[in-house]
């Protein structure tokens, strides 16, 4: 199973095998799009995408996508505790209300984050539908089969088992990102900034993340993954700030096992644990492919009984129709094969006038002005008055003539002679006649300077 994080400008790719044991990672690698290209370009990156696989030696093409924190739109609600489908109604309205519409049609899911006597709380989120359209048209140009899209820190968070009840950073492929999980649900996904630096403006969140309700003991340490390899100095005030301990992640933290090499000398904890959600069936707390907040299907009326009653009226109508038809038809066909006898000659004699027609067209020169081009050419040749010509040859090896959307001719003439003087000559020559305009002209002498190669440029009038 492939676990791919997409960012920005980047995607990393995890590669995890099924074991009798743990899933184990065999390969990561990072793929940077093609300069000057995005997602939106989905065809052309999924193409680059499909080759890097190659390159890199990739076997799997089924693929579990994790989307940055930066694309999403979350919020926390309290719901009451009822049954799975009315739950699912409850939020579909509520997210139509809670995101702005402004954001365009978007994609609504969920994920459970813990429950109390009479409620429950959930993570309600939403992303744009371009970015699920893009990774689908991605896949299809790369070859890989879409089997989830997820926010790629919430799929971190539900593999973490020593974080499930423990707050992340992730430095990832598009900034750094925050979530934090109750009983491995998760309960808050953020957007933290570009770097490392911008996690000063998460101190108010970590508080009252770290605090339970009534000043509660909340566990005091957050686990950080290091995706992207950037300096992690900036996040150590965190400790001193706030009395949390930071707890570098490892990859025994998620669950795998990790060939020797695999990972390049950085973390790739999201997209591993994507791809390790795929292989051992853990699954993801939210998909955008197979969202529990899609529109239900349209209910339909019982198909037998529809088609019975049409095949039963359509058979009815087909009888009638074809015993009111059959005498008019009779009636048709003898009138028309009566007409087709009394037309027998003006037929014959109109075939024979198409095969004339068909005859003549074929002489007819269909670009006469090209042929216009060539005599004068010619005559401009033939007018020359050169008396060194008996010991040189002129001649063209090559000629083109085009028309553009105006209907202007453009030409080119390209030739060898072995006397400058005549290709002088016959430039001027061309300059003189009213059927050629903007003539210019190059030469070349070949290695032995008795050749020269010349090419003449011209706008023809016809």
């Amino acid at each position: 199973m492939l676990g791919i994080a997409v960012g920005e400008k980047t995607m990393l790719v995890a590669e995890v095998h099924s074991t009798t044991g743990q899933p184990q990672v065999v390969k990561t690698a990072e793929f940077r799009y093609p300069e000057g290209t995005t997602l939106r370009d989905a065809q052309a990156v999924g193409t680059a995408f499909n080759e890097f696989l190659k390159e890199q030696g990739f076997s799997a093409r089924a693929a579990l996508f994790g989307l940055p924190a930066k694309w999403v739109v979350s919020k926390s609600k309290e719901v009451p505790a009822v049954g799975a489908a009315l739950l699912a109604d409850t939020l579909r309205l509520q997210a139509t209300m809670e995101f702005s519409a402004d954001l365009g049609d978007m994609v609504y899911d969920y994920a459970s984050a813990g429950s109390s006597a009479g409620s429950t709380t959930v993570l309600l989120v939403a992303v744009p539908k371009k970015y699920i359209d893009q990774i689908t048209q991605f896949g299809d140009a790369a070859r890989v089969k879409p089997l989830a899209i997820t926010p790629f820190s919430t799929a971190l968070g539900l593999s973490a088992k020593p974080a499930a009840d423990s707050m992340i950073l992730l430095l990832g492929p598009s900034g750094v990102e925050f979530t934090s999980q109750q009983g491995g649900h998760p309960k808050v996904l953020r957007y933290v900034g570009a770097s490392a630096d911008s996690t000063r403006n998460l101190i108010g969140e970590l508080r009252r993340q770290s605090t339970g309700p009534n000043d509660e003991a909340s566990p005091r340490e957050i686990f950080v993954w290091n995706d992207s390899g950037i300096d992690e100095a900036p996040l150590k005030p965190l400790e001193q700030t706030l009395g949390l301990r930071l707890r570098d992640g490892q990859s025994q933290d998620l669950g795998v096992q990790v060939a020797p090499g695999a990972l390049n000398g950085r973390d790739f904890a999201a997209a591993i644990s994507l791809a390790a959600g795929g292989v051992d069936a853990r699954g993801t707390a939210i998909d955008f492919l197979d969202s529990r907040l899609a529109p239900p299907p349209v209910k339909r009326v019982n198909r037998q009984q529809v088609l019975g009653v049409a095949t039963a009226v359509v058979a009815v109508l087909a009888m009638v129709f074809w015993y009111v038809s059959l005498h008019s038809r009779e009636a048709t066909v003898s009138s028309s094969e009566a007409q087709w006898n009394n037309d027998k000659d003006t037929r014959k004699a109109a075939e024979n006038t198409v095969t004339k027609i068909e005859f003549a067209e074929k002489w007819h020169a269909e670009k006469p002005r090209y042929v216009s081009c060539l005599k004068d050419l010619t005559e401009c040749v033939k007018d020359l008055n050169d008396p060194s010509a008996s010991s040189t040859f002129f001649f063209g090896t090559n000629f083109t003539l085009t028309e553009d959307t105006k209907g202007q001719l453009t030409g080119r003439l390209d030739g060898k002679s072995t006397n400058e003087t005549l290709i002088f000559g016959y430039e001027e020559k061309l300059k003189g006649s009213k059927h050629f305009t903007n003539v210019r002209d190059r030469r070349v002498r070949s290695e032995n300077k008795a050749e020269i190669t010349y090419t003449i440029d011209f706008v023809y009038v016809p």
